[in-house]
């Protein structure tokens, strides 16, 4: 089972902030398969860092 709850990732650019995750969260049940797609760069890689705490 994965279980990520209230998820916020923010990203210093120079002087801008950028919010890309707020308030996010995620079930997968035992068992079950999920799949996220996206362009390259697209919010798929902003989760990754998220769930490893980058």
């Amino acid at each position: 089972m994965i279980k990520l709850s209230n998820i916020t990732k923010v990203f210093q650019q120079g002087t801008r902030t950028i919010q890309a995750l707020n308030n996010v969260s995620l079930h997968v049940p035992a068992g079950q398969i999920y799949g996220v797609i996206g362009a390259s760069g697209a919010p798929v890689k902003v989760r990754s860092f998220a769930v490893r705490r980058r």
